[in-house]
């Protein structure tokens, strides 16, 4: 009698522990990172470079024009690209590889100038005092648009 009264005790005791760090880990969870997409990006220039409310509009409009100008550049892109890859299939039209590629390359061009055009368009619409916050901007939004190369991945796996 005494093991099985035991055995009641500790199964509950188990239960309760069980049902806390539930409530723990609900309780104390947490949202997605601040800086995640682009929504992230947004809100971050707004308070890196303290914009008014006018700027802030107008950054809003800028970067959703760039946003949508990418969106394009990177669909044609990637159509282009797996054209360009299915050539493979038919090496005898080395012709139209290197006009495929000619617009690759151009697509990636179009996009770095884009880019440019639309720090420039920020810039435009700052203040002098706030042409320093603005470098701290460009520098953040440059580990983002280049996927921060300086992170190194884990080292290679050993066979």
């Amino acid at each position: 009698m005494k093991a099985l009264n035991f055995y009641k005790i500790s199964t509950i005791a188990l239960l309760l522990v069980n049902v806390a760090m539930i409530t723990f880990f609900l309780i104390t969870r947490h949202g997605p990172p601040p800086n995640r997409g682009n929504k992230g990006m947004v809100k971050s220039a707004r308070d890196i470079m303290n914009l008014s409310g006018d700027q802030d509009e107008q950054f809003i409009m800028f970067a959703d024009k760039h946003k949508e100008q990418m969106q394009s550049l990177n669909k044609n892109q990637r159509k282009q690209l797996r054209a360009y890859f299915e050539l493979v299939s038919h090496s005898s039209e080395q012709t139209n590889k290197e006009e495929v590629m000619e617009m690759i390359l151009s697509l990636e061009k179009q996009k770095i100038e884009s880019t440019y055009n639309h720090f420039e368009e920020i810039k435009g619409t700052l203040k002098e005092e706030q042409y320093a916050d603005f470098e701290e901007f460009k520098r953040k939004a440059l580990v983002f648009i280049l996927l921060n190369e300086n992170k190194k991945g884990p080292p290679p796996k050993e066979k």
